[in-house]
């Protein structure tokens, strides 16, 4: 009897080493699995709400004679908005690319600044009135202003109109900042075009940007490259995929 017990128990000691063997294994491949759909259900809210803005940029439209959102003076000294008794400030002409927001926060936003909606995968848990969705600098400038043969200077910035878009489907009004900024760059790149579509997109399928960026000038970032979307070659007249 004691014999046929020490062999039940080694019979169950090897189920139990097999069956620790076999849920190791089923973690190692539901794991990863399962941090993939939770990424995917991450970049589906960050892709909402970037559609959202598209649409309140084409409401701006529609209520502004069919011009782009343009909030910031043609200076390199900043424009100050009241928010709710607070002063917000966009501190040069090209720094509305990141701060648009706070043009539009009183009509379209409620006078929220430091909404959820406007935080993406840079956010790391401060700098609340951040907005990780750029603002193509190719809506603050001439068309001309985008191509190396006609740049001439700030007097080449103005508006720009929806209708001028010669390709809604094809040309990025705004762009996820971490995705094309800093060490945090990815492959993949969310956009939403002119038509209000957001969607993601490999970095290969971006046409190259205007290499000279905001450009030199008083107003403008002249530290940072090009970059896809955000200075398109011929500006509002091109494709940025």
């Amino acid at each position: 009897m004691r014999r046929v017990r020490k062999q039940q128990m080694a019979f169950t000691l090897i189920e139990a080493l097999v069956t620790i063997a076999v849920i190791g294994v089923l973690l190692g491949i539901l794991l990863p699995a399962i941090a993939l759909v939770r990424e995917r259900g991450k970049q589906s809210v960050y892709q909402s709400r970037m559609q959202s803005h598209a649409r309140i940029f084409h409401i701006y439209a529609g209520d502004h004679n069919d011009w782009w959102p343009n909030v910031a003076e043609r200076t390199d000294r900043p424009t100050w908005y009241d928010i709710n008794g607070q002063q917000w400030g966009i501190a040069f002409y090209f720094g509305q690319q990141h701060f648009w927001h706070f043009g539009l926060a009183m009509a379209y936003y409620d006078g929220q600044v430091m909404s959820e909606s406007f935080l993406g995968r840079t956010y790391r848990g401060n700098n609340h009135w951040d907005n990780d969705y750029l603002m193509s600098a190719t809506l603050l400038a001439r068309p001309e202003y985008w191509n190396p043969l006609t740049r001439r200077g700030p007097q080449q910035w103005s508006g720009t109109r929806t209708s001028q878009v010669r390709f809604p489907g094809q040309k990025a009004i705004l762009m996820e900042g971490v995705t094309v900024l800093g060490p945090g760059a990815t492959r993949r790149l969310l956009s939403a075009g002119a038509d209000g579509a957001a969607s993601y997109r490999h970095r290969d399928e971006y046409t190259e940007p205007y290499p000279g960026g905001d450009g030199p000038f008083p107003g403008t970032m002249p530290s940072v490259r090009g970059l896809p979307g955000l200075h398109t070659i011929d500006g509002v007249f091109g494709r940025d995929w």
